[in-house]
Formats: structure tokens, sequence, C-alpha cells
């Protein structure tokens, strides 16, 4: 349960402002009252004389039966009285606004603010049939630092443990109009839209629109969010982590937040790790703290350096602006909880963000620019491949382990065409496997283009200079290997022409 809720009675009237402790007691005193209604009391008396089953030759039986119904019998009735609707909304501009925390004993003068509260808790009793309410702007006392910590990194889960969850959208009259709808511009709402199990909508004059299930509420939110149906269902069976991260942090980028730093608070519980508050942080310093925490204790990581390297050139964003872009080439959008294994391999070893970057093992491969139409490449080994990438601000051709980078005895980073572009570039496969003593190679690879500085292929060394090269907006994702090319000995990869490195970036 929340920290404190909202109570009321069977009508959504005489509203009550309430702590855990006083919860308690709410919930024990209707729990008692139901206990002593007749027809609890003939459930329970059948249970109680229960006796053992003769064809079970356990003296036991019957008790364990007794006492796992009796432990089922109670469990609901509890529960029953103890579930709670939650309120997702977006914060009224005018003055004077939303009733607060600290408002509550004056919360008539706060009309518009008000008339939400009531017609939520006439909603939640009257259609959904519960007690308890919780809104974020009465039930948080954001004065308490510790009451607001554990609030904001507790909210996923209320809004999960929701008996339902009330959506108000106050600028919306119909469907048509739900996807101009500021609450699916705000930072906040998109866990409240895929955290809760039953998610209801209203109108702004609290007229009911449909629920999440509906597939006209679900057109709707693909309209106004671009979530798809399949998503959603995802989400709804507590399926979160199935949405790629990169897919995840895609859908918070085009959100705006009030305070910068709930850009990245907003989202622990969609990626399922758990951050503390400090706000005054500032935005870049609350997403590293988001991504490092994530590379410690996710499994399935690659996908956070799915995104576009421009303007940063780095392999963690300051901002999760660069998550607009992403490749969609490289997961399996079937929401059944597999990656193509032959696309998505687990990290050989762990990868760790320290002071220097980024530390991470990465496959090193040199590719030759080459004009459009020059794209038959002479392998150095049984690998090779072909790429299109954008640097400098224009499209180049690259013909990835192509012999003839190692014949001519090219260099990587100080050769270069007149517009500064590498006649040789240096991409480092992020997206590879481990099993014993071989490298596991992806169909499609995702990787980033980088500038070890002046070196020659083969002889590539852990610089500590080494750079993204400048990119224009691109995921670098669809390099595809020979599909038949699958394992490959660590003790021959210097023969096709592939290094395994860890660097810092």
């Amino acid at each position: 349960m929340p920290i404190r809720v909202l109570a009321f009675d069977s009508t959504g009237s005489d509203l009550q402002h309430i702590d855990r402790t006083e919860i308690y007691s709410h919930v024990l005193q209707k729990v008692c009252a139901e206990a002593m209604q007749p027809q609890f009391q003939a459930a329970w008396k059948e249970i109680v004389g229960l006796s053992g089953n003769p064809l079970v030759p356990n003296a036991l039986s019957g008790y364990f039966e007794r006492t796992a119904r009796e432990k089922k019998i109670i469990t609901e009735l509890v529960e029953r009285h103890s579930r709670y609707a939650i309120l997702s909304h977006t914060w009224i501009r005018d003055v004077p606004g939303d009733v607060i925390y600290q408002g509550w004993n004056t919360r008539e003068r706060y009309p518009a603010g008000y008339r939400k509260v009531a017609y939520f808790c006439a909603v939640a009793a009257q259609a959904h049939g519960v007690g308890f309410g919780w809104m974020d702007n009465v039930c948080i006392n954001k004065d308490s630092s510790s009451e607001l910590d554990e609030s904001i990194r507790s909210m996923y889960k209320w809004y999960r443990g929701a008996h339902v969850c009330i959506s108000f959208l106050s600028q919306s009259w119909d469907l048509s109009g739900m996807k101009d709808d500021s609450w699916f511009t705000r930072g906040w709402t998109l866990q409240e839209l895929l955290a809760p199990r039953d998610n209801y909508f209203y109108n702004g004059n609290w007229e009911y629109l449909g629920s999440s299930t509906d597939e006209a509420i679900q057109s709707a939110i693909e309209s106004a969010s671009t979530i798809t149906r399949a998503e959603l269902e995802a989400c709804r069976r507590g399926e979160t982590d199935r949405i790629p991260i990169s897919r995840r942090l895609q859908l918070a980028a085009k959100r705006q937040v009030t305070r910068e730093e709930d850009m990245a608070y907003s989202l622990m519980g969609l990626l399922g790790v758990d951050i503390s508050v400090a706000y005054g942080e500032g935005t870049e310093h609350a997403f590293f703290r988001l991504v490092r925490e994530m590379l410690s204790t996710k499994k399935d990581v690659l996908d956070i350096f799915n995104h576009g390297y421009y303007p940063s050139r780095k392999i963690i964003p300051a901002t999760i602006d660069n998550y607009r872009i992403r490749s969609t080439t490289i997961y399996t959008p079937d929401f059944e909880g597999k990656l193509q294994q032959s696309q998505w391999q687990p990290p050989s070893e762990p990868i760790v963000l320290t002071h220097l970057g980024v530390r991470i093992p990465l496959l090193l491969v040199h590719a030759l620019k080459v004009d459009r139409f020059d794209a038959q490449c002479v392998p150095v080994g049984d690998l090779c491949g072909s790429i299109q990438m954008s640097l400098s601000a224009a499209y180049m051709h690259y013909s990835v382990l192509d012999k003839r980078i190692y014949v001519n005895g090219l260099t990587t980073g100080g050769e270069s065409d007149t517009s500064g572009v590498p006649l040789v570039a240096t991409l480092g496969v992020l997206n590879f496997g481990a099993i014993d003593d071989n490298i596991l190679l992806p169909r499609n690879c995702l990787f980033v283009p980088l500038d070890c500085g002046q070196i020659k292929p083969g002889t590539v060394r852990p610089y500590d200079n080494v750079k993204i090269l400048d990119a224009s907006g691109s995921v670098f994702a669809g390099l595809t290997f020979d599909e038949h090319v699958k394992l490959i000995a660590r003790q021959n990869l210097a023969r096709h022409g592939v290094q395994l490195i860890t660097l810092h970036l």
C-alpha cells in the first residue's frame, strides 16, 4: 500500500486523509465486519469441518487442505477490502490549481482541484467498488525528503498494485481528441500508462471513454504515443522487460517533465532499476546514474547503446534525447521474451561504467571506403560485408574486411578524403557472444565507428584517445557478416582480420 491514501464511503463521499497506520485500522475494521456475516461464517464452518481424504494414506492431508483453504479465504477477504484506485492526470496550470498535501484542510480554496479529487473518489467508489484512492498531489508530503524519495521510487509498484488506474484526460472529450491531450506528452504519465493492470480513461467531464483493453482505446493510444497494442499487452501482463530498453527510452524521449531530473527518475520502474532521488543534480548526472544501475544489474544491456550518435559522439549519451533514433533490426518484436540469438548475444565480459567511460569488449573490424558501385569485397579471410554509414553529414559506403586494406598497407585515422572522411574506418562491433574459446558472430551487427589514431590495420591496441567518429544522427546497425560463419576460434580471429579488444568509450 502507498504511504498515504484517501478513504471514502461507497459513494465516494466522507473523504478522509489517512496514513498507513490508519489504513491498517480501516482494513481490519472492514474485514472483521464481513467475517461476522452469515455467508462468511458458513464458508468458514465448511472449511473447519474438512476431514482427511480416505484415498490419501496420510493423516495430515485434511489438515493441509484446511490450512490452504483458510489462508485462501482470509487472503481474498483482506485483498478485497484493501483495494485502492490510483489516479493518472496532468496538473492544473491555472491558479488556484490542484489541491496539494499541505492544502488539504483548506481544499475548498481550490475549486477546480477539489472537483478533480471529488470526481476521482466518486468514480473509484461507484464505478469500481473500492474504498481507497491515491493521487500524487494530495497523497505525497513533498516537504519530507524521505517521503518524496520513497514515493518516487515506489510509484511504479503502486500503479502496478492498484486495483484500477483511472486516467483523467482533462483536454479530451471523445476518442478522436485523445491524441491531442497533453496527458500523452508528460514524462510521468508514461509509466502511469504502462504499469497498471487495468487502465480506465475518462474525459474532461468525467465521462467514461473506455479501458486499455478496448481496441478503440488502444488505437487512440498508438496514434497519440506510437505505443503498439502488443507493447500495451506485454506491460499489462507484467512483461515490460520484453520491450527493448532503447524502445522504452525512445518513448520517454518524446515527453516533457517539469523538473529536469524527473526524465530519469520517472523511468526507474519501467527499466526495473532503483536509484536515490537527488533533485538539483541535473538531468545528465541523473541519467548517468540510471544507466550505471542498469549496467550493473541487468543481463541484456547491449541495447542501451542502440541510439543516435549525434551530437554527443558518446556511447552513453548525456540525455535520452539521442534515443529518439534507434534501430529495430537487432531485436525481435514478437514479445515472446526471446531475442534472435543470431543477432543479439550476451556480452563476453562485464560492461562497467567508470570515470573513464564505459569499459566494453569490442570486435574490431576494418572497412575500406568505396564508391557505391564498387561493392565487390575481396575478403582477407572468410568474413566480409558492406555497410553504409552517415559520417560528416554525408552517406559513405564501406567494404568491410576488404583485402585491399591489408595489401596496400593503408592506415586508419591518418588517411582521409577531402571532406575529412577516413578512407579506412575501424568498426567496433558490440553485439557478439563468447562460447568457450570461440567467438559467436551475430547476423546483424550493432557497431560504432572509431577513431583509434593513425595505425596499421591488425595492430590496434587499447589507446587512451579512442573516439567515436563524427556521425550525422545515425544508429550504427545493419552490418551483415556471411551468414554461414557463426563460430570463430579466438586464435583464428587475426586470420580473418578481426581483433577482440576491451576499450573505455
